[in-house]
C-alpha cells in the first residue's frame, strides 16, 4: 500500500508540474503573439504585399535577389514565377545550375543549363568560363538584357557562378564577393567543394598584389 501511495504522490507531482510547464509555455506564445502584430509592417517593392518587419529579410528570399542591376540570383520558385520574371524584374536570359530543375519557359527567355549537383565533389572549373561567357552576353547585348541564375533553392550552385562573375569581371575577391551576395541574399552559400574551386579560381584571375 505504501507504494502505491508513493507512485500515487509522484503521478500528483508530475501532472502539477505539467501544468505549470504548459501555463508558462502559452504565457511565452502570448508574448510572441504580442511581439508579433505590435511589429511594424514594411512593404515589399517587389510583390508590394505588407510584410511584418522582423520577417522581412526572410520574405525578401521569396523573390530572385538583385545582385547586379540586370544580375539577379534565385531559386527554382523564381525561375517558374513567368509574372516576376517577365513583369516585375524583365528577365531576358536565364543560368539554369541545377541538374533536377527543367527550363521552363524556352519560348520566352534565352536559355543555358549547367547540368550542376549541389554535392562538393562536384567540377564547377570546368564550366564556369562557359557560364560566365552567357551572362556577358547578357549583359553586353544589344537589348541591355538582364538575368536570372538559379538552382534549386538559390543557395549554393548558383552563388557560386555569380561570385565566379564577381571575382573575374568585378575583380573581387572570394571575400568581398561573398560578402556582398550574402549583404542582398543571406542565405547563399557555395558549399565547401566549390568555396575551395573558387578561391583557387581568385588565385588565377586576380592578380596577388589586389
Amino acid at each position: 500500500m505504501a507504494f502505491l501511495k508513493e507512485l500515487a504522490s509522484k503521478s500528483a507531482k508530475l501532472q502539477e508540474n505539467e501544468v505549470t510547464h504548459s501555463a508558462v509555455a502559452t504565457e511565452e506564445s502570448k508574448e510572441q503573439q504580442k511581439e508579433k502584430y505590435q511589429s511594424p509592417v514594411k512593404k515589399c517593392p517587389r510583390c508590394e504585399t505588407d510584410i511584418l518587419e522582423f520577417e522581412f529579410e526572410s520574405h525578401l528570399t521569396n523573390h530572385a535577389s538583385e545582385i547586379l542591376p540586370w544580375l539577379y540570383l534565385g531559386a527554382q520558385r523564381n525561375a517558374c514565377n513567368l509574372k516576376e520574371l517577365k513583369e516585375r524584374i524583365q528577365i531576358t536570359h536565364i543560368l539554369n545550375c541545377a541538374i533536377e530543375v527543367e527550363c521552363y519557359f524556352p519560348n520566352d527567355f534565352v536559355y543555358k543549363k549547367l547540368d550542376l549537383d549541389d554535392v562538393k565533389t562536384e567540377n564547377i572549373t570546368d564550366l564556369v568560363d562557359d557560364a560566365l561567357q552567357f551572362i556577358v552576353k547578357c549583359k553586353d547585348s544589344e537589348k541591355k538584357g538582364k538575368i536570372l541564375v538559379h538552382c534549386a533553392q538559390g543557395i549554393s550552385r548558383s552563388s557560386s557562378i555569380v561570385i565566379a562573375y564577381l571575382i573575374k569581371h568585378e575583380k573581387l575577391t572570394y571575400e568581398k564577393a561573398l560578402s556582398h551576395v550574402k549583404s542582398i541574399r543571406r542565405i547563399a552559400q557555395p558549399n565547401s567543394g566549390f568555396e575551395e574551386q573558387l578561391r583557387k579560381l581568385e588565385k588565377t584571375w586576380i592578380s596577388p598584389t589586389i
